[in-house]
Formats: structure tokens, sequence, C-alpha cells
């Protein structure tokens, strides 16, 4: 008579940083299986650990998508802090260059996050973060281009309108090139995404 087969228990609530890691596997799972596929009992599946341990840290799905979003966004302000903090002694033009491939960069090394940060439609009831602007990485770039118009003596209120042009040709870039609308472009147009994104900035720098 053969011995029974024991199935592996889940793991108990006690894992080191849970949350944390309901996200950081969320945020992968939905990147991967699409963001309608995503519940806690999967996520808490994929951890091994009880399907009521993610409930936790998070009431729904909403809230979690809602905590991926605000990770990801801290995350890329983070990323572009550290940008502006590299480039600190350089003129305003090489901060601006420097954010926008920090921008680009993230986005690539974090597509799991990048996808969902910028659809509040996800987690249009749940506040992104109840102590962050959710706009905190725009508010970075506000900063530096206000010291680069300072310099040029332009009006204040061509920071905004230059902000948002920046952002929309640096975000559309961006996009682009995760979601694989880039592959087939020649390789006469584009070899890297280093180069493409060094060719989107000149063009920028052009509208200062």
């Amino acid at each position: 008579m053969k011995a029974p087969v024991h199935k592996p228990s889940p793991k108990p609530y006690h894992h080191g940083n849970l949350r944390e890691a309901v996200i950081e596997t969320a945020a992968r799972m939905a990147d991967a299986e699409g963001i309608q596929a995503l519940s806690l009992r999967q996520v808490a599946q994929k951890l091994q650990v009880s399907h009521t341990a993610p409930y936790h840290h998070f009431k729904n799905k909403a809230e979690l998508i809602a905590a991926i979003a605000d990770a990801g966004l801290s995350r890329l302000e983070a990323e572009l802090k550290a940008a502006c903090e590299r480039s600190a002694e350089a003129p305003p033009r090489e901060q601006l260059r420097a954010l926008g491939m920090a921008y680009i960069r993230f986005a690539q090394a974090h597509p799991h996050y990048f996808r969902v940060m910028f659809r509040p439609e996800l987690f249009k009831e749940i506040p992104v973060s109840e102590t962050e602007p959710p706009d905190r990485s725009f508010l970075v770039l506000i900063d530096v281009l206000q010291r680069h118009v300072g310099e040029t003596g332009a009006p204040s209120s061509h920071v905004l309108n230059l902000a948002l042009f920046a952002w929309s040709t640096v975000h559309g870039l961006a996009s682009l090139w995760i979601d694989g609308s880039l592959a087939d472009t020649p390789p006469y147009v584009t070899q890297t995404l280093d180069d493409l994104a060094n060719r989107v900035m000149d063009q920028f720098e052009q509208c200062l």
C-alpha cells in the first residue's frame, strides 16, 4: 500500500515582509497575466502563504492595485531625485536630460509598476497615497524647469507647458518601448533605447 502523498501546506502568515512581497508579486503577475486576472488569492498562492494573509494588509483588489501604483510612484520619484543629485553641478539643461533618461530607464527596468502607475481608473475610489501627492515625480521635473527658466528669463507660465510637453514626450517613448511597439523600428532609426532617448531629448531641448 502506497504511503499517502502529503501536499505542502501554505506557509503561515508570518512572512518577513509580507506587504512588500504581496505588492511586488502582484505587480509582476498583473504584468504577465493582465490586471483583470489578478486576485489576492492567487498572490497568496504564488507566495505560498495562507490565502487570508494578504487581507491583513489589503481589504480588496482595488487597494492592492493602488498600493502597486503608490510603490511605483515612490520608486520613480527616488530615481528622479537621484538623477538630479548626480547631475547637481551640471547646467539645468543637462539635468533635464538626466531626468528624461532616468524616467525611461525606470520604465524599462520596472514595466510591471509602470503599466499600473498611470491608470487611475483602476483605483479611482482609493487614494493613491494619504501622505504624498500622486504627481510628486512631476514636481521634480517642475523644479528643474523653474531653475532653467529662471536662467533664460522666460515667463514662469512657460514652465507648466514645458513640463507637460517633456513628460508627454518621454512618457510616450517609454510606453512605446516597454509595450513592444518599437520592436520593428528599422535599425537605421535607432539601435538602442539610450540612442532613441537621446534623439528625443535633443528634439525637446530645441524647444527650450
